[in-house]
């Protein structure tokens, strides 16, 4: 547990800031953080994929967050595109969405509003984005739709599964696509106002279209978690993509900011 429950008085019950760690977790974070370690060399690929043209890429982002209540908060992404070799010639993609969190994890309290979801077992997202296209070719329109749960598992590790639905629309095609992402975390308290959040994933990508799995992404990453509003976070990234596309590395910086 992050924070300690303080006595109540005069009926209100307050949080403290959580504690530094001590030395036979800190065992354990060294353990997770290597593991992340291993998962993003294995990310970017140090063994190829045989025949197969691999590209490295840069990507920036930002997300804003805005608190509307308790369990909703609005979500709007600014970021380069991270879709396909060469961007697939796409430029960058903006959106906004609308976040619902539920059915709290009982005895999980962390600080700040960046951990609000992750005290939650489910997630819920609906929201749209939209993708520019250079050299003149048409945009992509993008209705999305996740649902994540999460749970609590030894070691203070949080697992969340997350379901994703996309409609996409571009010039007159329609494809619509399922993704399905497994990850690992874990909440680290450095002190009483600072925390890191080491993460690992698997994202699984299934086009209808096609009929068939098209794409495996494997990230590892952090978020420091210095100030209470502005987190930044770093990963790596590996795109694994079927057919002739070529695979993908990528090194990301991601910009958070809490605005209630």
């Amino acid at each position: 547990m992050n924070l300690v429950r303080q006595p109540r008085q005069s009926g209100v019950e307050t949080l403290l800031p959580c504690r530094k760690l001590p030395v036979k977790s800190s065992t354990k974070v060294r353990t997770l953080t290597r593991l992340c370690a291993l998962a993003g060399v294995l990310a970017l690929g140090v063994v190829p994929a045989a025949a197969q043209d691999v590209t490295t890429q840069f990507w920036p982002e930002i997300d804003t967050f805005i608190r509307l209540n308790e369990s909703m908060r609005i979500y709007v992404p600014i970021s380069k595109t991270r879709e396909g070799a060469n961007d697939s010639g796409q430029d960058g993609t903006v959106g906004i969405y609308l976040d619902y969190y539920a059915s709290p994890i009982a005895n999980r309290f962390l600080p700040g509003p960046a951990n609000a979801p992750r005290m939650h077992r489910l997630l819920l997202r609906l929201g749209y984005s939209y993708t520019a296209a250079g050299d003149g070719e048409p945009g992509t329109n993008t209705l999305n739709a996740d649902a994540t749960w999460r749970m609590t598992i030894p070691w203070e590790l949080l697992l969340s599964d997350r379901n994703r639905f996309n409609l996409n629309f571009t010039g007159g095609d329609f494809d619509p696509r399922y993704r399905n992402r497994i990850q690992l975390e874990r909440h680290v308290c450095l002190g009483e106002k600072t925390s890191l959040n080491p993460y690992a994933y698997g994202e699984f990508f299934y086009d209808f279209d096609q009929g068939d799995w098209i794409k495996i992404r494997a990230t590892a990453g952090i978020d420091f978690q210095f100030w209470e509003r502005v987190v930044p976070e770093v990963y790596v990234q590996r795109d694994f993509n079927s057919g002739s596309s070529g695979d993908v590395n990528g090194v990301g910086l991601v910009l958070k900011i809490y605005l209630r």
